[in-house]
């Protein structure tokens, strides 16, 4: 219980997965689950290519399904920034089209005061327990509001 807000998570994160193994396990187990929030982490194990044809699939099922999505800018280490920009650019075009958040946990964790706070990386593409705590604490709050009761206008009311 979180400020009155009752949370259960699962993480359907696994080694190596990329896109077309998750959206095929998200169709046939996880949908099942009716989730509240879905959130997006995706780049690394992707091409450019595949992630421009599934991760729109995602983002229609969950819309004709009223739920909400978060999408995450995976985090990475400066040196290979240039690696994921592409598909950066086409999680930011389908956020505003499919009218989602994308949070930028990328820049945040590159950003000078928090890399030099101490060892974020164990390697290129995975963050050590220091940096998964950072990348926790910052997303948690964001996440947080995307699960609280949406506001209507007097328009919604008539």
């Amino acid at each position: 219980l979180l400020d009155g807000l009752s949370l259960e998570s699962m993480n359907a994160a696994g080694a190596g997965l990329n896109s077309n193994n998750v959206l095929e396990k998200y169709r046939q187990t996880y949908i099942g689950f009716r989730p509240d929030l879905v959130v997006l982490n995706l780049g690394h194990n992707d091409p450019l290519e595949v992630m421009k044809r599934n991760l729109p699939q995602f983002l229609e099922i969950n819309q004709a399904k009223g739920i909400r999505t978060a999408l995450v800018l995976e985090p990475s280490p400066i040196e290979i920034q240039e690696d994921l920009q592409g598909k950066y650019e086409v999680m930011l075009r389908l956020g505003r089209e499919f009218h989602v958040p994308v949070l930028p946990l990328n820049d945040y964790l590159v950003s000078s005061h928090v890399a030099e706070s101490g060892n974020i990386w164990w390697d290129k593409v995975h963050l050590t327990s220091y940096g998964n705590r950072l990348a926790a604490e910052w997303l948690g709050p964001k996440l947080r509001r995307q699960l609280l009761p949406r506001k209507t206008s007097f328009l919604d009311s008539l």
